[in-house]
């Protein structure tokens, strides 16, 4: 049974915990933080390293006239256009190198028809 002199020293214990608590509580938000900005970080070096590796690849060290003709024999015989609708020359939108290589070989576009 519980005595009237037990309950100061019960308040007590609560009265701690709860601190405790909220110390565990301020804790676990610091850390909260401090891990979304690691992941944020490790985040954006896996970016850079996407970005670096792809430097290393083979097909970056082509010359601009090789790469020219493979863009133009990825090319459909006869290529339809619709001015309402995206193209589908994928080689144009993987990076400025691949864009203006394949923007100045005439032969590529010269199978291309416009539908407006």
């Amino acid at each position: 049974s519980l005595s009237s002199s037990d309950i100061p020293g019960i308040r007590k214990n609560i009265s701690d915990a709860q601190e405790i608590l909220k110390a565990y509580d301020k804790e676990i938000r610091r850390l909260e933080y401090t891990l979304a900005v690691v992941r944020s970080m490790a985040g954006h070096l896996k970016d850079r390293i996407k970005e670096t590796s792809f430097l290393l690849s083979p097909v970056r060290r082509l010359p601009d006239e090789i790469l020219g003709e493979i863009f133009k024999f990825s090319m459909p015989s006869v290529s339809v256009f619709s001015c309402t609708k995206r193209p589908s020359t994928s080689f144009l939108t993987v990076c400025e190198r691949w864009r203006t290589v394949a923007l100045s070989t005439p032969s590529i576009w010269q199978s291309i028809k416009l539908e407006y």
